[in-house]
């Protein structure tokens, strides 16, 4: 009887170690997705605050391949967008280390990339294996892929472009959560390029893309008061005029006037600091 009691009581432990141990594990798996949850946000975040602050175009789209990668915890990232004839074009190549890739590590899976483009939907990999719909190449083994994430950028239901990234690590298989949370990342990040875009446009003009009359008396009356303020006795402003630029209009056409202001306008760019403030 004492020993059956002994027993009895053994049992019970056990059975609220268990318990114990499976409120544990529950907790840390609750935790672990806290913080997956906390740090999409967190990126969500950064991007949306993006859109509220004008920025060189260049480093926002570097921002959004950066933060997709620290998002997903992938080894590479690209960003493509869709150039005036229709065709995509690589604008960002990026890997962990924030370095740009060369041409020769640009193999990325062509399949994803056209299923994203042909349904205008997100494709992950765990979704890729599910889906006996989308044939598998043999690209997935010779790239030594493990993980691949793409998503459609669009402004508006219009098209811009894709994020695409991917990771020769083991992964884990992404939860739904996860699914929703990075598309509503490449949602923010395709109204920030939208964002850029029209501020882009507002500032420069539009065939020498140099900076506009508008942004010049902006950025002449702020460097005026700063020297004011620090008291500073000169400011240095150089004007530049084409002489006879009117009579090339009149003899060979505003199409040939044009093509010289834009080769001006790429020389003087070319030509100056990246503090200085070229415009037309």
């Amino acid at each position: 009887m004492e020993k059956k009691r002994k027993e009895g009581s053994i049992e019970k432990r056990l059975d609220e170690k268990a318990e114990q141990l499976g409120k544990k594990i529950e907790a840390e798996k609750d935790f672990s997705e806290v913080v997956k949850e906390t740090r999409y946000l967190y990126s969500l975040l950064e991007i949306t605050r993006s859109i509220n602050t004008p920025r060189d175009f260049s480093q926002l789209l570097e921002l959004i391949v950066d933060s997709a990668i620290a998002l997903t915890k992938a080894e590479r990232g690209f960003l493509m967008l869709f150039r005036d004839d229709g065709n995509l074009e690589f604008r960002v190549t990026r890997n962990i280390d924030k370095k740009i890739l060369e041409s020769e590590e640009f193999k990325i899976l062509r399949t994803v990339v056209n299923q994203v483009l042909a349904t205008g939907k997100p494709l992950f990999m765990s979704a890729l294996y599910r889906d006996k719909k989308i044939e598998i190449t043999d690209s997935i083994e010779e790239l030594g892929l493990r993980m691949v994430m793409c998503v459609p950028l669009k402004a508006k239901d219009y098209p811009l472009g894709l994020v695409y990234v991917d990771s020769r690590s083991e992964a884990e298989i992404f939860t739904k959560l996860e699914e929703q949370l990075f598309e509503a990342f490449a949602a923010q990040a395709g109204v920030a390029i939208e964002n850029s875009h029209l501020y882009d446009a507002s500032v420069h003009d539009a065939l020498t893309r140099l900076y506009n009359y508008g942004y010049l008396r902006t950025r002449l009356d702020e460097e005026i008061n700063r020297a004011q303020r620090y008291k500073k006795d000169t400011i240095s402003f150089v004007m530049i005029d084409l002489d006879n630029f009117t009579s090339m209009n009149d003899t060979y056409g505003h199409i040939f006037g044009n093509r010289i202001l834009m080769k001006v306008a790429e020389v003087i760019k070319g030509s100056i600091r990246k503090c200085d403030i070229p415009a037309r």
